[in-house]
C-alpha cells in the first residue's frame, strides 16, 4: 500500500511538461520526485558529468598519497610537515566543496 495517500492533478501545457520532463531527467528524478524535493525546500541539483567520478578519484588518490608522506614525515624523516598539512587541508576543503557543489541540492 502506498504511503503518501494524497494526490493532486496539475494542469500544464505542454511546454511546461516538457520543461519539467528535462529538468527531472537531468536529476535523475521522476517529475514526482523532482516536484518532491522542490517544495520541501530544496532545488535538485543535475546529475553530475561522466566524468565528475574520476575527477573525484583522482583527487581522492592525491589526498592518499599526500596521507602517506604526512606519516613518513612524523616518523622523523625531513619534510615540511606543517606546510603539508595546510595543503592537505585546503585539498580535503575543495573535495568537499566540489561534493556539495556538484551532488547536493541547494535549498531554494
Amino acid at each position: 500500500m502506498r504511503k503518501r495517500n494524497s494526490a493532486i492533478l496539475v494542469r500544464l501545457y505542454r511546454d511546461e511538461m516538457e520543461q519539467l520532463e528535462k529538468k527531472a531527467r537531468r536529476c535523475g528524478l521522476s517529475k514526482e520526485g523532482y516536484i518532491r524535493m522542490y517544495i520541501s525546500g530544496y532545488n535538485p541539483k543535475e546529475t553530475p558529468p561522466a566524468d565528475y567520478r574520476d575527477m573525484m578519484n583522482e583527487l581522492y588518490a592525491i589526498s592518499r598519497n599526500m596521507n602517506q608522506i604526512a606519516h613518513i614525515a612524523n616518523s622523523g624523516k625531513h619534510i615540511e610537515s606543517e606546510r603539508y598539512w595546510r595543503e592537505l587541508k585546503k585539498l580535503e576543503k575543495a573535495i568537499v566543496k566540489i561534493n556539495n557543489a556538484v551532488l547536493n541540492p541547494e535549498e531554494t
